[in-house]
């Protein structure tokens, strides 16, 4: 016996029509597909500044210059005071695990890894830091989040 709940076939049309909304996690941060580096490392320091009270020492969190077109008279000032080429973009300076900070080299979904920026990665992890690359501001936040639940050491 049917249970009387009937369809008809233009009703069945328009639910099967109907796209679902995806599921977001709760804070993910959304960018359209054509969003540059800069517009992730927006997103990113934009999350970590709204999550601040939430987690404790996301206001330590700070970008490192390294990116941009300069003049060759700035470029090598730049240098003199420090500025590395492939340095990572983003550093939490917080102990958590066994991990002295976390740096994060963030890309475009798109982008690619040049070899000073491998190496850094390298060198960092190597001296007792956390050092990811990010393909993403979403995934930026999760490493983030990741990186805080291990516990202060």
């Amino acid at each position: 016996m049917s249970s009387g709940l009937r369809w008809t076939e233009q009703q069945l049309a328009a639910l099967q029509s109907r796209k679902p909304e995806p599921m977001q996690p709760r804070g993910a941060i959304i960018l359209p597909d054509d969003a540059t580096e800069a517009q992730h490392q927006d997103a990113v320091f934009a999350w970590a500044e709204s999550m601040a009270e939430v987690h404790p020492g996301l206001e330590c969190m700070y970008a490192i210059p390294n990116e941009g077109k300069r003049s060759g008279r700035t470029g090598q000032a730049m240098k003199r005071r420090g500025l590395r080429p492939g340095f990572p973009d983003i550093c939490l300076p917080l102990p958590r695990g066994m991990f002295a900070a976390l740096f994060i080299e963030l890309k475009r979904p798109d982008g690619s890894l040049k070899a000073d920026q491998y190496g850094w990665q390298q060198r960092l992890a190597r001296h007792g830091n956390k050092s990811v690359v990010c393909w993403s501001a979403e995934s930026a936040r999760l490493e983030i989040l990741n990186y805080l639940s291990l516990g202060v050491t």
